[in-house]
């Protein structure tokens, strides 16, 4: 399958050189200015052709929206403040704000079941949920003085599922297309470099992909349930692979000398969405790869 890639950017200055040139690739690139600092996060909607992502502007930290559906304009703020955000099958902006509490962008007050979910857990730092909106992964703590843990909750049942055995984990959280499997960054340790787990919803492991010379994190699923996307390093390069549940590799989608530190895989398997980041020019891009079989 021939990919066709496109480059998505913010420059946070007036002036600044593109990082194309540190791209080993042959795909088609272009470039979109705004002046936004610190992007992160970048998400696609479950059911429109929309990216999400949060920036920083003057006034503070919001997430922004960007349309595929037509040529790719301008990036626009949806008001909400945020840091780290999900989406409700709703399409509701659901926020983790500064203290680690659960908000809905527009409202004061908490849905229901989100509101027994926030009394439930003090302090959250990531959370992810499924495409049908009734299982949340989160990373956080029950109790105030606990330490941070991996957990699951069913929205419908009011069932929290505390995942011991993955305590030390638990960021960059990602659940498959059928919620059969949720993934997580494994921290780097003296055996290894950082690798990608991959449990069921109650906790049980399904896989720990990790290497003493490739660090991997970042795990992202599309359309399919048999493999993901991630991010790999390994010595000055950076890559974006596809890999099968079992740690195979399945295709390499790009090549970059600088830092890759987030991405994102649509729903529907065509786009892919990608943070790149040159720490010695403070300058951030968002990449979007669009994977269509067409040039």
């Amino acid at each position: 399958m021939r990919l066709r890639l496109k480059i998505v950017l913010f420059l946070l200055h007036s002036f600044t050189f593109s990082l194309q040139a540190q791209i080993q690739s042959d795909y088609n690139l272009k470039l979109i200015e705004g002046q936004f600092q610190n992007v992160n996060y970048p998400g696609f909607d479950i059911h429109l052709p929309m990216l999400y992502f949060v920036a920083e502007n003057d006034s503070g930290r919001f997430v922004y929206h960007l349309s595929l559906a037509d040529q790719i304009k301008q990036a626009t703020s949806t008001g909400c403040r945020a840091g780290r955000f999900f989406l409700t099958a709703e399409n509701k902006f659901m926020l983790i704000d500064v203290t680690g509490k659960l908000t809905e962008c527009g409202t004061s007050k908490l849905a229901k079941h989100w509101q027994i979910l926030s009394n439930r857990v003090s302090q959250m730092e990531e959370a992810a949920l499924n495409n049908y909106g009734n299982l949340l992964a989160l990373y956080g703590k029950v109790n105030k003085n606990d330490h941070n843990h991996l957990m699951t909750y069913d929205l419908k049942y009011d069932n929290l599922n505390v995942i011991n055995c993955h305590s030390s984990s638990g960021k960059e959280l990602s659940w498959s297309p059928q919620s059969a499997y949720l993934s997580y960054t494994i921290p780097e340790s003296y055996e290894s470099k950082r690798g990608i787990g991959i449990c069921r919803w109650d906790g049980s492991c399904v896989s720990q992909i990790r290497s003493d010379t490739v660090e991997l994190s970042g795990a992202k699923w599309g359309l399919s349930a048999t493999k993901f996307a991630c991010i790999a390093k390994s010595g000055s390069s950076s890559y974006i692979f596809v890999l099968k549940t079992d740690g195979s590799l399945v295709e390499k989608v790009l090549q970059t000398s600088v830092s890759i530190t987030s991405i994102a895989w649509s729903p529907n398997g065509l786009y892919m969405a990608a943070i790149l980041q040159k720490e010695d020019e403070n300058t951030n891009e968002l990449w979007l790869i669009d994977l269509e079989s067409t040039p």
